[in-house]
């Protein structure tokens, strides 16, 4: 049986650095994770 989906705002989705310490965020790298998520897609 599948899980069921819980959807949230992606503004609520932030970037932890202790777990994935950046010198700099490649908006551009951010913006396609974006898209994939509202599309419900994976890659």
């Amino acid at each position: 049986m599948a899980e069921p989906t819980t959807k949230i705002p992606i503004s609520s989705i932030i970037l932890d650095e202790e777990i994935y310490p950046r010198k700099g965020i490649d908006q551009k790298r951010v913006g396609m994770f974006a898209e994939n998520i509202r599309e419900g897609g994976r890659q």
